[in-house]
């Protein structure tokens, strides 16, 4: 048979995926083997399932080169060429979902095209676009890729003074980004595990950020104690840290991302869990309404118009008739 994972592969793509790769194929600036054209057609044939036996490597030969005798590195190397267009689909078509990259990546070639009038312009509208986005786990990245790419443009054009401004941002993209980061980092290892906990040196590293940010003006001091009380919540187990997420969360709730969203209220949820099962039977009440809230403001899935866990499901199921509510 074909290789496995070229088949593996294309056996996910739906039918309008299977018409678009086959234009890719087509393309000559993709592709300007006629072979693997001709293969692919063979392919296709067979798809969703692609089983068959006539999908062996000498049938597809005979249908390729009829008067030639079986060469195994040949037909081998029409079905890697094939294999790699196909991983090249795939990465097009995941870039093609992630629109905020098409405007960077035009605004830099721009840049190293020197066309400053096209730079300039492109710029003040993805900035625009950026700052009214959604906060999710690419925010700040987002952010201080774009600053760093503005302050190589000034440098270049010695502009001074902007620059020094675009430095603070920088520095502000850079601690909410990683703020941002390590949360995500220390919750998915805390769902793995259930029993997780930093370092001292880790926690003096996040309380020197936090210390840093509490003494300058950051546009997004909110979000970013937001995240802090977040990682402390989970690290302290201190209710604290709690009621202050909470009412954080409600106040930047319909400013973060759906990812974001789902992450901290899962948090909070899993706090009150962890207090309910060692007998603070407070926090049912504080986790019921937090289900409230999840449900109204659609933080119960990762994505966006997903459905919710059946796990959260019955969680709410079995807490609204233990209070009877």
């Amino acid at each position: 048979m074909l290789n496995n994972s070229l088949i593996e592969i294309l056996r996910t793509l739906n039918k309008e995926e299977i018409k678009k790769f086959e234009e890719l194929v087509e393309s000559p600036y993709f592709n300007k083997k006629t072979g693997v054209r001709k293969l692919f057609k063979i392919i296709r044939k067979y798809y969703p399932g692609f089983k068959s036996e006539r999908l062996r490597k000498e049938n597809i030969w005979k249908l390729l080169f009829p008067e030639k005798n079986y060469n195994y590195g040949v037909i081998k190397n029409l079905i890697y060429d094939l294999h790699k267009l196909l991983e090249k689909f795939l990465e097009l078509t995941n870039y093609e979902k992630k629109k905020s990259e098409h405007s960077f990546n035009l605004i830099e070639a721009f840049y190293h095209k020197n066309l400053d009038n096209a730079f300039e312009k492109n710029l003040k509208t993805y900035e625009e676009t950026l700052t009214n986005r959604k906060i999710d786990e690419n925010y700040f990245g987002d952010l201080l890729k774009l600053e760093s790419l503005k302050q190589e443009h000034r440098v270049f054009n010695r502009r001074v003074q902007e620059n020094i401004k675009s430095f603070s941002l920088g520095i502000e993209y850079l601690f909410s980004d990683f703020l941002i980061q390590y949360f995500r980092i220390n919750f998915n290892i805390i769902i793995l595990k259930n029993d997780f906990k930093s370092s001292e040196t880790d926690l003096r590293l996040i309380e020197y950020f936090i210390n840093y940010i509490s003494k300058h003006d950051f546009r997004f001091k909110g979000i970013l104690l937001l995240y802090y009380y977040a990682f402390m919540m989970i690290q302290s187990s201190n209710d604290t840290f709690f009621f202050k997420l909470k009412d954080l969360a409600l106040q930047y709730c319909d400013k973060l991302g759906q990812i974001e969203k789902f992450n901290i209220f899962t948090a909070l949820t899993n706090f009150c869990v962890i207090k309910s099962m060692s007998g603070e039977d407070k926090f049912e009440n504080e986790e019921f309404e937090l289900y409230k809230i999840i449900i109204e403001k659609k933080a119960f899935t990762p994505y966006e118009n997903g459905y919710i866990n059946y796990l959260t499901y019955y969680n709410i199921a079995r807490l609204a008739s233990k209070l009877k509510q």
